[in-house]
């Protein structure tokens, strides 16, 4: 395990643990209402990281709509095994045989 991944698992057990012992002094109902607020800003915060995470990896991987000229599909340098080759509405279809 990375140095960085110590620290950072210390530093997230020291705050759950600090969390713990600051609600424990507050009572049950105060602690409720802490959870509850705390609770909606750490979610709020892991749901825009996560979209910013999605964005990204999209972006980074050249996501969104292609768009093919005419609609149509285009497979190539693709392999078919057995005799049987069955299609169906196809127009402007090239099949070459190799081997």
């Amino acid at each position: 395990m990375s140095r960085l991944v110590k620290m950072v698992l210390g530093v997230l057990l020291a705050g759950a643990g600090g969390w713990g012992i600051f609600l424990a002094t507050q009572g049950l109902d105060k602690a409720d209402k802490w959870s509850s607020v705390v609770g909606l800003f750490v979610s709020a915060a892991l749901g825009v990281a996560g979209l910013v995470i999605g964005w990204l990896g999209l972006r980074q991987a050249g996501g969104g709509t292609r768009s093919v000229q005419g609609g149509g599909q285009l497979i190539s340098d693709s392999t078919i095994g057995g005799d049987n080759i069955n299609i169906g509405r196809a127009r402007d279809v090239n099949l070459h045989r190799r081997g």
